[in-house]
């Protein structure tokens, strides 16, 4: 897919995150959450995240299957955090980077010994992770150009790399979206930039042809319980009930279309849904 523009910036060092480096701060002190569904909300210590097939406990904020670092607001009575109700961490909260950058860089081995970056930006978006170009079999990252340390280029992937999707231009029916669902786990549509993508998606199903759906979700009433049907059904789950089966995520992404170097780009917005997310 062509692009125009890459956007990166710079103002940060280019430096990638292991694991960091905290000032030793109670969970008690950690103070609100400053962003994501639960904003606002404490975090509660420890929690234990069901992502696929593993089960995993934090004592601290994490950056494992998010893009900053988070934290749960809400677990169920055995201590599993509850989809959904996640916070973005606040500055000294355990985990959180004793510098304070809300930034979380990461990398995989793009080809010829080269590193991949991310995020990097298109068109005033953010991906993290490799995107589709109709040439590399893993898709395309940017790396550090060889020549001018301020700038990036263009790279293959290796299987090692994680995925992202560009944003979608284009309407996808509902029974699209929950074929795709079972079989990828996850499926876009794209939206008003203003838009609410629950009640898009619940427009969507009003107009849903009943053939055309997976059999599993013919009878479902609403765009929830059919979400909530293709998840269990999926490849992850497969009827299973389990902590990790009952994650879902619906969110809105939208590029920015004033860039920083004063560039105007065309807006773009889509609804991302996902089965087994916080």
């Amino acid at each position: 897919m062509p692009f125009r523009r890459l956007i990166v910036s710079f103002s940060v060092a280019l430096v990638i995150v292991e694991r960091a480096t905290t000032d030793e701060v109670p969970p008690s002190e950690c103070g609100p959450t400053i962003g994501g569904p639960g904003a606002g909300r404490s975090c509660v210590f420890p929690f234990t995240w069901a992502h696929k097939d593993q089960d995993k406990t934090f004592n601290e904020c994490t950056t494992e299957g998010g893009h900053e670092y988070w934290c749960s607001t809400k677990v169920d009575e055995d201590g599993y955090h509850v989809s959904g109700n996640w916070g973005e961490c606040a500055p000294r909260c355990p985990g959180v980077p004793a510098n304070g950058s809300r930034i979380v860089y990461s990398h995989c081995p793009a080809a010829k010994n080269q590193r991949c970056i991310f995020p990097f930006s298109i068109d005033g978006f953010s991906y993290r992770g490799c995107l589709t170009d109709g040439k590399n079999r893993h898709g395309f990252c940017m790396v550090q150009h060889p020549t001018f340390h301020d700038k990036l280029k263009k790279a293959p992937c290796t299987s090692q790399c994680p995925k992202d999707t560009w944003l979608t231009h284009q309407t996808v029916p509902v029974h699209e979206l929950l074929h795709t669902l079972i079989s990828t786990l996850e499926a876009y549509t794209t939206i008003e930039r203003d838009g609410l993508c629950k009640a898009h998606l619940a427009k969507l199903f009003e107009s849903r042809d009943v053939e055309k759906m997976p059999a599993v979700t013919q009878k479902a009433t609403t765009w929830k319980e059919a979400f909530k049907t293709a998840c269990l059904n999926s490849k992850l789950c497969e009827g299973s009930d389990a902590p990790a089966c009952r994650a879902r995520l619906v969110e809105r992404r939208r590029n920015v279309i004033s860039t920083e170097d004063g560039a105007h780009v065309d807006s773009k917005a889509d609804c991302k849904i996902q089965c087994g997310h916080p």
